[in-house]
């Protein structure tokens, strides 16, 4: 998750586990990450795996100021993770990231931004 630090979008970041209070205005990233199952190539107990997973990185800011700075930073999200961007090791983006629409959730809006990897 160092990559997303490294990207310098120039907000705050709220990381997963740690206490954060998002700014009463302007924009903040809140950062998720769902791993999934590994993918198996074959049967016998030793056969190789790929680990997967979605790396959510969404743009937030509070209701009723507009959606276009929230937009603005999730397109920044996307072009900051590019299909073959390195993420650490072998873990690699494996697709073009994509976002969702708008998300209203009591005191902020949110526009996720999903980033597919493997290794």
């Amino acid at each position: 998750m160092q990559l997303v630090s490294d990207a310098a979008f120039g907000v705050p970041i709220s990381w997963p586990g740690v206490d954060f209070t998002p700014p009463n205005s302007g924009h903040w990233i809140e950062v998720r990450l769902f791993e999934n199952d590994p993918t198996s190539y074959g049967l016998a107990n030793d056969a190789a795996e790929t680990d997967r997973g979605i790396l959510q990185v969404s743009a937030c800011g509070r209701p009723g100021k507009g959606l276009v700075g929230i937009d603005t930073l999730a397109d920044q999200i996307k072009a900051a993770f590019p299909k073959g961007t390195r993420v650490s090791g072998s873990i690699k983006v494996t697709r073009k990231p994509s976002s969702a629409g708008d998300i209203v959730e009591g005191d902020r809006v949110k526009i996720p931004v999903s980033i597919y990897y493997s290794s």
